[in-house]
């Protein structure tokens, strides 16, 4: 694997990358659970120009970009896009 900054690194053929914008993300972090990868908001919704909020006493995390707001509750299992209630597969975590 090359990356960006023409540093190089040997991987596995298992090896899941974290990819925004064609740039590969290193040390994303990514987890896997329930059949799923979890992936690291704050580093997506910053490499996507979004703004994240975190509310420690809720326990909640809203990202707002120019045309959306989105609000994930961690541990649990639904999100609002928009005001709108949303299932999810897998609860976030922190």
């Amino acid at each position: 694997m090359l990356y960006g900054d023409s540093t190089k690194e040997l991987i596995s053929k298992d090896f899941v990358a974290l990819f925004i914008n064609g740039s590969i993300i290193k040390n994303a972090n990514l987890i896997s659970e329930s059949d799923r990868t979890l992936l690291p908001i704050r580093i997506i919704t910053e490499n996507l120009g979004a703004q994240i909020k975190w509310n420690s006493k809720t326990r909640k995390v809203t990202i707002i970009d120019a045309e959306n707001t989105i609000e994930l509750f961690m541990g649990h299992k639904n999100a609002k896009i928009n005001g709108k209630k949303f299932d999810l597969d897998v609860a976030p975590i922190s």
